[in-house]
């Protein structure tokens, strides 16, 4: 929002900074006053709002100068049948406060300055919320592209004996099995006997015959 003349000198002057003085474990620690810029330190520094009254606080000069910036900024960037007024943001915002109030949700100083800088009416969005086509994200931009050359390296990998297939560990050969019953047979053995009472019966009957042909 600088470029739409965000003042630094007024976000400074709407809150107290604090810095860290001792960790006291268990979550707490102690806080002490500073004068350090909260924007230009390389410390963390913690920001209290100056609020102690509402209407003519620095906080509440903070709060309506950004008001005035974002409606600027949405005017500059939505097409509106009408331009977008401050009274409109103001009662758009103070609508859903009391909605998150009423649902027992606290409202943060943090939230309020959120609910301004990101404000945007209901049925619009920013062209810059709007992924472009051509935009890659992070995470596309880090792949490489694989040209159509690209090979993919095989790496060996050395057999050992907790690589062998089941079957395999049982002795039990696909091959084998396929050469012995290549035409789809069954070869059980009450088939084997079956065959052998037929061979007999065909020599029972053979035998009379060349009998008689001999007398």
């Amino acid at each position: 929002m600088r470029e739409y003349g965000l003042k630094p000198d007024l976000f400074e002057s709407a809150f107290y900074a604090f810095r860290i003085e001792k960790d006291l474990g268990k979550g707490r620690l102690r806080l002490v006053r500073c004068e350090e810029s909260l924007l230009g330190s390389e410390e963390m520094l913690f920001a209290l709002p100056n609020s102690l009254d509402e209407d003519k606080s620095t906080y509440a000069d903070f709060l309506d100068h950004i008001t005035k910036l974002r409606v600027k900024m949405l005017n500059d960037m939505i097409s509106f049948e009408q331009k977008l007024t401050i009274e409109e943001i103001e009662e758009d915002i103070r609508e859903r406060e009391q909605a998150d109030y009423l649902e027992g949700k606290s409202i943060h100083s943090f939230k309020e300055i959120i609910d301004v800088v990101e404000y945007v009416p209901d049925g619009y969005e920013l062209d810059s919320d709007e992924e472009s086509p051509g935009k890659k994200s992070n995470d596309e931009e880090d792949i490489p592209e694989l040209g159509d050359d690209y090979e993919l390296e095989e790496e060996d990998i050395e057999e050992d004996e907790t690589m062998k297939w089941e079957e395999d560990a049982e002795g039990f050969h696909l091959e084998d099995h396929e050469d012995d019953n290549s035409d789809g047979l069954d070869f059980s053995k009450d088939d084997d006997d079956d065959l052998e009472d037929e061979v007999e019966e065909e020599e029972e009957d053979l035998t009379p015959r060349r009998s008689k042909a001999r007398k």
